[in-house]
């Protein structure tokens, strides 16, 4: 028999059959059902794996999340992160979703050179799905929808968002809920099919999209009939639908950003009218009530946890007006993305401990094929052990506090506690039952010893039935 499945060093297994012979004292168990319990926890510690997809590639989400868990330290993080063109997906309608992840080229990619399979437990999306050089990963966002798999953000609102006049369509509604225009300032749009559809113009100067694009691309300011039906002769070219709006004469643009119930606001300044260029400068503004109000409702009303709503202050009448609403893959202020990615976190933990609260992980591992860690995954967190702590040592601080706070409870709520966790986990429930043998065959043996001993009392009952039991 191997090493490895030998009984733990520190539990004691009785003296053999000579010292039953010789009536010698046997060793007593050294571990009660609750340190055995424990201590196959601690072997056998069950983990989330979470998915991180995208983002800038300097970017160390292992680092980030090193050490981090949830439910009082009962539940490791594992965390993998990929581009889109790194993953394949399986979605199974029984069993869920199996994603290999295909050797990396970000920064870290030295630290998965093979291809690695993976069922994870939740994604953490930082990239746009579509592009505008041809990107398109909608299908890969299809299969985890299938395998129902949660989300920051939510599935739903990545597929919503997918195409900006259906995002238009949920902050119109949202701006009649709240009142109107003056309560929920959103700049009027007018949506064309396709090129023919593109019969007359709304006024001008007006600003034309062709299709959802981001980053300035795809869109022109038209001054007048001429420029429209110019454009009209590219956009007969593509099968894209075309969105108008009028050209607001701004001074400055804004940003309201939100992650969870953090909240940042920016007034930014650019010559160039999309707001883009080198010599483009921000500054931060206060979060006003009615900031908040504009982005908190925009999020409720699609379902996002991370956005960031962008507007214009008009020079001409001083009005503000709201633009779009951008999904989690929104790029943070420089000056504040280290804090900002801590957040994050803060945040996918959070959302974390709330999916799974009552629903145990039984695996070990989330490597679909695999035993225990990979050797990549020791090398991260190797790389992981000198930093990115951060908010996750007050985290298991408080942890440290809690699991105190669990020792005190009465020996009746632990052997519930333990009895649940026995049969949630089969691996724990064989170890358990491999200790109480064992402490079985000690008793039945030192039984054995005093019966043949001359001077002993006389047997217990059911002293030879409980041999006879045992060894039948």
């Amino acid at each position: 028999m191997e090493q490895d499945h030998q009984p733990h060093d520190d539990v004691a297994v009785g003296g053999g059959p000579e010292a039953a012979a010789t009536g010698e004292d046997l060793p007593q168990p050294l571990h009660t059902e609750a340190s055995i319990s424990a201590a196959a926890r601690k072997i056998y510690k069950p983990q989330r794996i979470l998915l991180v997809i995208g983002g800038k590639p300097d970017i160390d989400w292992y680092k980030l999340f090193a050490g981090a868990s949830i439910h009082n330290g009962d539940v490791t993080i594992k965390v993998e992160m990929a581009a889109w063109d790194e993953i394949r997906l399986i979605s199974y309608g029984d069993s869920g979703v199996v994603v290999d992840l295909l050797p990396s080229h970000y920064k870290f990619a030295h630290l998965r050179k093979r291809v690695v399979s993976i069922v994870p437990d939740f994604l953490l999306v930082r990239s746009a799905i579509t592009g505008v050089h041809g990107q398109d990963w909608r299908n890969v966002l299809y299969g985890f929808m299938h395998g129902c798999l949660p989300s920051i953000n939510s599935l739903e609102s990545l597929y919503i968002c997918q195409h900006k006049p259906i995002v238009y369509g949920k902050l119109r509604e949202l701006q009649k809920e709240l009142g109107g225009f003056k309560a929920f300032p959103l700049i009027p749009q007018t949506y064309y099919a396709n090129w023919s559809a593109m019969t007359f113009s709304t006024g001008f100067p007006l600003v034309a999209k062709v299709g959802t694009a981001h980053a300035g691309y795809g869109k022109m300011k038209l001054k007048d009939q001429s420029e429209f039906e110019d454009f009209q002769s590219v956009v007969a070219l593509q099968d894209r639908y075309v969105t108008a709006e009028p050209f607001i004469d701004w001074d400055y643009d804004f940003r309201v950003q939100k992650i969870g119930q953090h909240y940042r606001a920016f007034r930014r300044f650019s010559t160039n009218w999309k707001g883009k260029g080198l010599n483009q400068r921000d500054e931060d503004i206060p979060v006003t009530p009615r900031l908040k109000q504009w982005v908190d409702a925009a999020a409720r009303a699609i379902g996002m946890d991370i956005c960031a709503m962008d507007g214009v202050h008009s020079k001409t009448d001083d009005k503000e007006y709201i633009i779009e609403l951008n999904d989690s893959a929104i790029g943070l202020n420089s000056r504040f993305a280290e804090e900002d990615l801590g957040y994050i976190v803060d945040l996918v933990l959070l959302r974390m401990t709330q999916e799974f609260a009552g629903k145990p992980k039984t695996e070990s591992h989330g490597e679909a094929g695999g035993e225990g860690k990979d050797k990549e995954q020791q090398q991260r967190e190797g790389v992981d052990a000198g930093g990115g702590k951060g908010k996750r040592e007050g985290r298991s601080k408080k942890d440290k506090k809690n699991k105190n706070k669990k020792e005190e409870k009465e020996p009746e709520d632990d052997e519930r506690e333990h009895q649940q966790e026995e049969d949630e986990d089969p691996l724990l429930k064989l170890q358990i039952q491999l200790e109480r043998a064992l402490r079985e065959k000690e008793a039945l043996a030192k039984e054995l010893a005093e019966l043949r001993n001359p001077q002993a009392d006389t047997p217990k009952a059911g002293g030879a039935g409980g041999l006879r039991r045992f060894f039948s």
